[in-house]
């Protein structure tokens, strides 16, 4: 992607700025407060609505909602502690995260599994060592 494509800083701050950047972040780390009876609804609305203007920013903002919930859900506390003060102090702080679904998905055209090239199938999943 080309910087220039990118989403700007100010609209990034704007989005920071008016709480919806933070919606998925628990409201004693600085995030914007959502009722969990309507999380979901919530989540799926105002990125619906942000993606009728920029489909862009509204992916941008969800990977944070989600991931955010994961860090809630799954994380231990510590970690919490470490990542949520950072993502909600810095407007621009993006976040990403990469997951296999083993057996399954796009996975399925994975090639088969060379135990001699290095490569080993660990709990359902493909490893790669690198090891030859």
């Amino acid at each position: 992607m080309k910087p220039e494509n990118r989403p700007s800083r100010e609209l990034l701050e704007g989005a920071h700025k008016i709480g919806v950047r933070t919606l998925g972040i628990p409201e004693e780390f600085g995030g914007t407060p959502v009722e969990p009876e309507t999380e979901v609804q919530t989540f799926a609305m105002v990125a619906e609505e942000i993606s009728r203007g920029d489909s862009g920013l509204a992916d941008k903002l969800v990977q944070i909602w989600k991931i955010s919930k994961l860090l809630q859900n799954i994380a231990p506390r510590h970690l919490q502690e470490r990542w949520f003060p950072r993502i909600v102090e810095d407007p621009g702080f993006l976040l990403a995260h990469c997951l296999t679904e083993p057996r399954g998905a796009s996975d399925r055209w994975l090639p088969p599994c060379d135990h001699q090239a290095g490569g080993r199938h660990h709990q359902g999943d493909i490893e790669f060592s690198g090891a030859a």
